[in-house]
């Protein structure tokens, strides 16, 4: 994330899968990418109050998400296991 956005952890789930606010004071719309983690927009809050709902294109789960300026996108998230070739223990 850039210094223009903050994430805010709001909630969690047994899965695994967080709720987060992720807020952009910039003044530009940009996609921001998660590594191992997919992403789903549950709505998005202008700093008027102004809450919209996730547009078609974004419903389900992703890796990249668009921001927009001056706006909060809450979304869920969860972590996934990327496939690797070989084996690695947790940590």
């Amino acid at each position: 994330m850039s210094p223009s956005q903050v994430g805010t952890q709001i909630g969690a789930s047994r899965d695994g899968t967080q709720i987060w606010k992720i807020t952009h004071n910039g003044v530009d719309t940009h996609p921001i990418h998660f590594h191992l983690y997919d992403v789903q927009v549950l709505n998005r809050v202008a700093w008027d109050n102004n809450v919209s709902l996730t547009e078609p294109n974004e419903l389900g789960w992703k890796d990249t998400v668009r921001m927009n300026p001056l706006e909060d996108a809450i979304v869920a998230m969860r972590p996934v296991t990327p496939d690797l070739p070989f084996k690695i223990g947790d940590s």
